[in-house]
């Protein structure tokens, strides 16, 4: 299982998303590797008593994602989880399952919801739903999973667009309009999400118009990730000249980027004619986490593109990418050192990066160690 794989299984499996806007946020910062920042959301919702996303720290301390592999830290923060009623992570360290936080929260989403709050509704279906901290009724789940989304709660609409999308294949005109009521209710990463879905005629009928429609409703409503997915879907109007078109897609990606997106910084560095601004996004987007914009910072600071040359800093670039992403990254710094491109030649040192990427599943990075 590679490392995303396993991120996810956090997010996803342990059904992280009862503390949505976090867990939506960790789980594309973690998708675009931006695992420092991932890393970041997980330890402040794990410190403010989320005990799910203790678990997904204790697997980025496991791994080495976003943060030095640290064994006895992972231990530290499984425990944690256990303790707050994560089955899971009990199973990590061998401790016995304990479900008395879970069950004062189940109490206290029965009492929400009978209130009324579609909120309480929409935690309350998904715990009996998935079994989480009470017996599993998936009939009673998603009686409640309609009843929050019937309040128009946006959340709850698309998680049973999900079931329909993911388990029942052929009901997908079910979980169309499922996802339509999650846009219509104001869930935005809803609304660019189906936008992806009718561009790319993915479980939907293709249609290009309501894909850029829905993906613009996503990117206003403050969903970043339709902002970037928008780039890709413009064309030029008849006599409209590519360079409208550009222009369209740089003020869409300095929206994602402004909003803090690290890929949007990335993206817009990328499409800059200037070296010294495309230096500063990438820079911006390496300190949220971005690995490829480490890895290009690092190629300027080789040439001297847009700042001054500096091959030390251009090291330094290329061994932040190789932490933050060795599955991907870390061949590349491996093949510099065998090769002397752009850093010293230094066999123990390609020898480690490949090491390193090997260990977080490059098959690229193995061959290259075996054959060292």
């Amino acid at each position: 299982m590679n490392q995303k794989e396993i991120f996810l299984l956090c997010l996803l499996l342990l059904n992280l998303n009862c503390f949505a806007d976090d867990t939506y946020d960790a789980e594309i910062a973690y998708d675009k590797k931006e695992y420092i920042k991932a890393a970041k959301l997980a330890e402040k919702s794990c410190k403010e008593g989320n005990a799910l996303f203790c678990t997904a720290l204790g697997r980025l301390y496991k791994h080495g994602h976003g943060v030095k592999k640290d064994n006895l830290k992972a231990e530290e923060y499984f425990k944690k989880a256990c303790l707050g009623g994560i089955h899971e992570s009990c199973k990590d360290i061998g401790m016995k399952y304990n479900t008395t936080v879970l069950s004062s929260e189940i109490q206290m989403y029965t009492k929400s919801c009978s209130a009324g709050d579609s909120t309480g509704c929409y935690k309350l279906g998904r715990a009996y739903y998935r079994g989480d901290g009470i017996a599993k009724d998936i009939t009673k789940g998603m009686e409640l999973l309609n009843k929050s989304c019937d309040a128009n709660y946006g959340k709850a609409c698309s998680y049973i667009g999900r079931n329909y999308q993911f388990s029942r294949p052929n009901e997908l005109d079910k979980m169309e309009a499922y996802y339509l009521k999650a846009c219509d209710a104001g869930d935005a990463e809803q609304c660019g999400n189906l936008g992806y879905l009718y561009s790319r005629g993915l479980y939907v009928t293709k249609d290009e118009h309501k894909g850029i429609d829905f993906t613009k409703k996503g990117c206003d409503g403050g969903y970043t990730q339709a902002c970037i997915n928008l780039t890709g879907m413009y064309k030029p109007n008849n006599g409209e000249d590519y360079r409208d078109v550009i222009e369209k897609n740089i003020h869409l990606l300095s929206k994602a980027c402004d909003a803090g997106d690290a890929d949007g910084c990335m993206r817009l560095g990328q499409n800059r004619d200037g070296f010294l601004k495309a230096s500063n996004l990438f820079a911006q987007s390496c300190e949220n986490g971005n690995a490829q914009a480490c890895n290009a910072l690092g190629t300027l600071y080789e040439r001297g593109q847009g700042i001054i040359q500096d091959r030390a800093k251009a090291e330094a670039m290329y061994g932040m990418s190789c932490e933050l992403d060795p599955e991907f990254q870390c061949y590349q710094l491996g093949e510099r050192y065998e090769k002397g491109r752009g850093v010293e030649r230094n066999h123990d040192k390609a020898i480690e990066a490949y090491r390193k990427g090997c260990d977080a599943g490059s098959s690229l990075a193995c061959r290259a160690f075996s054959v060292h």
